[in-house]
């Protein structure tokens, strides 16, 4: 447990240490722009990413600013240790239904997993904290513990797509938990969770557009404006960084199966796989939960393995071999990864901070959306494609970027305000309309 703890630390923070603030992805920038906010109410307001639905995520959140945290001690410090106890609560899970080694093992693939490394790298920080209140709820649930509905209530109000996972999963189990087992109690107190959760989620007007919205669209994949998929690795790369722990994780639902040991994990990966398959609503980003699934099961299976396989020194060859490889597939993932931005352009990012707080900024690239929201000034109007403050459609924007700098001046005054553009494509040193603010920024004075 403390070498898998040890590999954790070293390629999670590994790349913060080496790169600074611009170490993790995309989603960073709008986490540092809501822990900015000052902390008048709890929860903070709504902001960008922390939409109605995360009252219980930016609670706890707020509670680490309260104690004097700051933005980028929960962004990098906070977060990493939740990452932690993710692994941690599957340690138990799996220790609780199939022993003590299989615990160990599902916790160490947990360490070694590119895709759950990826998942932390892309910051996906309201998405760890339900899991957290999920694989907790679910311990309790197998412990017996009828205290198991306040995570699962917790779950509701920390991140959409974990909600709607834990509804489909949950209430198969449940009914399972009651038929198989005789656990008439447990069904009364899930499904009343459930039902409460999913009322009081629905009660705000928004997000009941959103879902509406959803099952509108279908399963069909979106554009830069819907984001469809989700965004995360592609299906072939988390194909190939599961291949070494997919037969671990096919003989550890051979032996759920075999055993019936039917727990909450079991449905939530049917769940899930089921999801993914349809190509549901940002499955892409599902295949973050698919692999928790595959973890747990390979956990199982690298204990049958061990336990079963008459010579053990051939066992512990094969699983050290087969742990070395998964190191060496981490290690390239770690070390050949690069930031989404430099370092440079973030400072130069930060002298933005310097501008009045109603200023309006602009980037031609999403890419650099997250970081001018989180870097730029708390307060500040970001104009980015398909994002944020963005008043343009796609056509538009095509427009845009393929316009001279003369027709780019004529859309530009249809804001009627300056606008300060963070690295633009076209060179406007010599344009009497524009003035250079930074060395990778431009200030529109045209309007």
């Amino acid at each position: 447990m403390l070498l898998a703890t040890v590999i954790l630390g070293f390629s999670r923070l590994g790349t913060i240490l080496k790169y600074g603030e611009s170490g993790l992805g995309y989603d960073t920038g709008f986490y540092r722009r809501y822990l900015q906010l000052p902390v008048d109410s709890i929860p903070r307001p709504e902001s960008l990413l922390l939409g109605p639905e995360t009252t219980a995520s930016r609670s706890f959140l707020d509670f680490f600013s309260l104690i004097g945290l700051s933005p980028n001690q929960i962004i990098y410090g906070v977060y990493f240790i939740l990452h932690w106890i993710l692994g941690l609560l599957l340690y138990f899970l799996a220790k609780k239904s199939f022993g003590r080694n299989a615990g160990i093992a599902t916790f160490f693939i947990f360490a070694l997993s590119p895709v759950q490394f990826f998942s932390f790298w892309f910051v996906f920080l309201k998405q760890s904290i339900a899991l957290i209140w999920l694989f907790l709820s679910l311990y309790l649930l197998e412990q017996d513990s009828l205290t198991f509905f306040i995570p699962l209530i917790l779950t509701f109000f920390s991140h959409r797509t974990t909600t709607i996972i834990t509804a489909f999963s949950a209430i198969p189990y449940a009914l399972y938990t009651s038929f198989k087992l005789n656990g008439a109690k447990k069904i009364y107190t899930v499904i009343g969770a459930i039902t409460i959760g999913i009322i009081i989620w629905l009660l705000n007007g928004q997000v009941i557009i959103e879902i509406i919205q959803l099952l509108k669209n279908g399963l069909t994949g979106g554009d830069l404006y819907s984001l469809r998929t989700g965004q995360f690795i592609s299906l072939s790369q988390f194909l190939a960084f599961v291949s070494p722990y997919i037969p671990l994780s096919i003989a550890g639902l051979y032996v759920t199966i075999k055993n019936k040991r039917f727990n909450g994990i079991f449905f939530f990966t049917i769940t899930v796989l089921l999801l993914v398959l349809l190509r549901s609503f940002f499955y892409l980003r599902l295949l973050v939960f698919l692999d928790l699934g595959i973890i747990f099961y390979a956990g199982v299976g690298t204990s049958f393995l061990i336990t079963n396989l008459k010579n053990q020194k051939t066992a512990i060859l094969i699983t050290s071999v087969w742990c070395l490889t998964l190191t060496i597939i981490l290690a390239n993932v770690v070390i050949t990864l690069r930031p989404i931005i430099s370092q440079e352009d973030l400072r130069e990012i930060n002298k933005i901070s310097s501008l009045p707080t109603d200023s309006l900024v602009m980037t031609e690239s999403s890419i650099y959306a997250p970081w001018l929201v989180g870097w730029a000034g708390t307060y500040k109007r970001i104009i980015s494609p398909g994002i944020l403050w963005d008043e343009w459609n796609l056509e538009k924007w095509n427009v845009y970027w393929n316009a001279t700098t003369e027709e780019q001046i004529k859309l530009l005054s249809e804001y009627k305000k300056a606008i300060y553009i963070f690295k633009p494509n076209n060179d406007y040193s010599q344009n009497k309309c524009f003035t250079k603010f930074n060395d990778l920024t431009y200030k529109f004075i045209c309007y």
